[in-house]
């Protein structure tokens, strides 16, 4: 019984015990599953804060990098915009989305407010190519094709700056004979619009198409591309000895033909006469009868206005410069930019360092200014800021130097320029080399490394008056200023060259038909009229009659003839070159303002048929304590006397003293002009004018005042001068040319006396 009772205890508690087990397990199971849900939400929403988290910190770093990116770039243009925007400049394609760019702060020598003047002093056909450009690049297809201007990380020929661009007439000659529109793509060093950008709203773009990047294989050079076919222009005038002409026409014909969207254009070589055939190619059909030669590194004139239709500094390059302008006090036209190309491997300095030491020189900037170094480049650096002095002796000297020690030397001394007139230059102190764009710069990541060169060149542009030397990026700052006063302080192959000197003259020279392409003939509506581009005396003086043609001048001197002799004029042994046999020769080839000129001279000067007391008169004077050149020098301006005599009703009459008279030697002819002042006449004039002595004024509107100023006088004596100076008197004898000839004159340079000097002679 106990035994059953117990046992019926043990079977009921182990009941009781299986079910709290069963009930237990159940609990169990059921919080083991809550608890499994609770981590599984709770990792759900660690990963959905992680998820965030991380969202954030990638927004945040992709704007920080942004940031980064927009500074480094300075202000460089983004040609991969992909959303719409009104501002947008939008082009058809749907791989192209620019965005015009933003003006930038104000500079006055570049900008939208100097477009307008640039545009409308191009030659026609250039101004029709840039409407035609700026419509293609505004609504452009799939059938618009593009002329690329490439320098790749391989290319050995790109040149510097100035080289790369000194050809862009030339290639923009060639895209409107070939319907394309040019842009450029440079990614040695850095791409151009990094530096430089279209005139916004108006410019021309010359930026290329966004997908013009993926054409190019940089591990290649631009010749060898094997996705876009690069023209070798004037190859086969180099390679083949081909004639300009024909060469040029053959590879046009050639691009007329071509299918392809891209081509890269280049001139083989690179070399400076292929630049130089290709620009004076160019100016033959820009000009109407005669242009300026292009010669060494020039640029032609247009390029000073191409530039300002195309390209102005991106905004943070033009804020650098004008608190470069400001801190040194410039204002455009009110100073002298002096460049002195001091790491370009001559020959002396190829002597000094050796073949290989001169090239890191120039293309990576060793070069250590110390020593017979620093002698030889201070040397050629103070004559050439006496050139530039000389060229506007009361304006501001900036230095400019691609040697930063040389740069810092030489606007922390002074220089003498002569006479024992001291000048001190100014410039941009800098710590480190300016980096030549063509150099290996693989590790340079900064692109405000290169601010430097252009903030040289485009300060340069604003200036009066460029000396420079060898290489073509002091050339290129003297054609962005109007080549107007350029001054050339050494010779090609590195010596310097005292100044004043002829080698910044422009020389004339006549365009030929047969070098014109596709039978096209000089003249013609819309092209550059030298005369009209340099000006003449403006129409508030009265006009002097003196548009003649030198085959067909009228003839006056019958009324010379009747003047009757000279009263002091004595026979001579006969000479055939001289005298009054030659007189009525030579009268008649000169122009007819002179001529009559001279009929009145003879007529106002001639006691027994005039009342000489009233007669005024201009003298050429040589007395001791003047400096007035040998016999040469004092003459070679008298054909603009002559000018100033007839333009003031001045009888332009020779008195020296230094050494003894002229008429010691020389006498009027009989029939000829009475040059010999009358016997009242002061040793010193009460009033002096000396011409080509404007500070601030331009030649033309400074000879005008000149002679206003002689119109007003009532002094009977009234000594001239021309402003000391071989360029001075070339300038005031191209103005008597100007009013002498019908289309086209001579050239004066150098010491050159003008062709009409042997008729004014006799």
């Amino acid at each position: 019984m106990r035994y059953n009772d117990k046992s019926k205890t043990i079977s009921a508690r182990n009941k009781s015990r299986e079910q709290t087990t069963t009930v237990t397990k159940s609990q169990t199971s059921t919080i083991r599953q809550q608890n499994f849900d609770d981590k599984l939400k709770r990792r759900k929403r660690r990963s959905t804060f992680t998820t965030l988290l991380a969202l954030c910190v990638f927004v945040i770093f992709s704007f920080w990098i942004h940031l980064l990116v927009n500074f480094y770039n300075h202000g460089s243009i983004d040609h991969n915009r992909g959303h719409d925007d009104s501002s947008m400049i939008k082009k058809d394609t749907s791989s192209l989305h620019y965005e015009n760019p933003t003006s930038n702060d104000y500079v006055t020598m570049y900008g939208k407010h100097r477009f307008h003047q640039a545009f409308n002093e191009l030659p026609k056909w250039l101004q029709e190519y840039f409407i035609w450009h700026r419509s293609q690049t505004l609504s452009s297809s799939e059938t618009t094709k593009y002329i690329v201007l490439a320098c790749l990380p391989e290319d050995d020929k790109c040149g510097g700056l100035s080289d790369r661009l000194r050809p862009l007439p030339f290639y923009l000659f060639i895209a409107k004979y070939t319907n394309r529109v040019l842009c450029i793509h440079w990614e040695k060093p850095f791409g151009l619009d990094n530096f430089l950008q279209p005139i916004p709203d108006i410019g021309v773009d010359w930026r290329c198409p966004r997908d013009v990047k993926d054409m190019y294989d940089i591990t290649y050079k631009i010749e060898k591309q094997p996705k876009v076919h690069t023209y070798l222009f004037l190859y086969c005038r180099e390679k083949i000895k081909t004639p300009l002409v024909p060469c040029v026409e053959n590879q046009i014909k050639k691009l007329n033909d071509d299918e392809d969207k891209y081509v890269s254009l280049d001139l083989v070589a690179h070399s400076i006469d292929n630049i130089n055939n290709g620009n004076m190619l160019v100016q033959r059909h820009s000009y109407e009868s005669f242009m300026p030669n292009v010669g060494y590194w020039t640029y032609p004139d247009m390029m000073t206005n191409i530039f300002r239709v195309m390209f102005e500094p991106i905004p943070t390059l033009a804020k650098r410069i004008n608190e470069t302008m400001t801190s040194l006090g410039l204002v455009e036209n009110e100073y002298v930019s002096v460049h002195v190309r001091a790491r370009y491997p001559t020959g002396r300095l190829k002597k000094l360092l050796g073949k290989h030491g001169s090239n890191d020189a120039d293309k990576k900037g060793i070069l250590k200014f110390e020593g017979e170094v620093k002698d030889h480049l201070s040397e050629i650096m103070k004559n050439a800021i006496r050139c530039g002095a000389l060229s506007a002796p009361d304006l501001k000297v900036f230095f400019v130097s691609d040697h930063n020690e040389a740069s810092n030397y030489m606007i922390s001394n002074d220089v003498d320029i002569g006479n024992g007139t001291m000048v001190r230059p100014i410039g941009v102190h800098r710590e480190e080399q300016s980096l030549h764009m063509d150099g290996n710069h693989n590790q340079v990541s900064d692109i405000a490394a290169f601010f430097s060169v252009f903030e040289d060149l485009l300060i340069m542009g604003g200036s009066r008056c460029v000396s420079h030397g060898i290489g073509s990026f002091g050339s290129f700052g003297a054609v962005l200023s109007g080549n107007h006063c350029r001054t050339v302080h050494r010779k090609h192959n590195g010596p310097p060259v005292d100044c004043p000197n002829n080698r910044g003259y422009k020389n004339l020279v006549p365009i030929n038909a047969s070098q014109m392409i596709f039978g096209e003939q000089p003249g013609g509506e819309g092209k550059i009229n030298l005369d009209k581009a340099r000006n003449v005396l403006s129409s508030n003086l009265e006009k002097v009659n003196s548009a003649v043609s030198m085959s067909a001048l009228s003839q006056t001197k019958s009324e010379m003839n009747d003047s009757g002799s000279l009263s002091e004029s004595q026979d001579f042994s006969y000479l055939t070159m001289y005298g009054k046999h030659r007189v009525n020769s030579s009268l008649s080839s000169l122009p007819r303002w002179l001529q009559e000129y001279a009929a009145w001279t003879r007529k106002v000067t001639n006691p027994s048929s005039n009342d000489t007391s009233s007669t005024k008169y201009l003298v050429v004077h040589c007395h001791s304590g003047f400096r007035c050149g040998g016999l040469s020098d004092r003459l070679r301006a008298l054909p603009f006397y002559l000018l100033v005599g007839k333009l003031t009703s001045r009888v332009v009459c020779v008195y020296w003293t230094k050494p003894f008279g002229l008429e010691k030697f020389l006498e009027p002819p009989e029939g000829g002009i009475e040059w010999r002042c009358p016997s009242d006449v002061p040793k010193r004039g009460p009033y002096y004018h000396r011409f080509h002595n404007c500070n601030d004024t331009p030649l033309v509107p400074c000879t005008e005042s000149g002679i206003k100023t002689l119109r007003a006088m009532e002094d009977r004596f009234i000594v001239i001068d021309v402003e000391r100076g071989s360029d001075c008197i070339n300038d005031m004898n191209m103005i008597f040319q100007r009013h002498s000839y019908v289309d086209v004159m001579p050239e004066v340079s150098q010491w050159q006396h003008i062709e009409l000097t042997g008729h004014i002679f006799r």
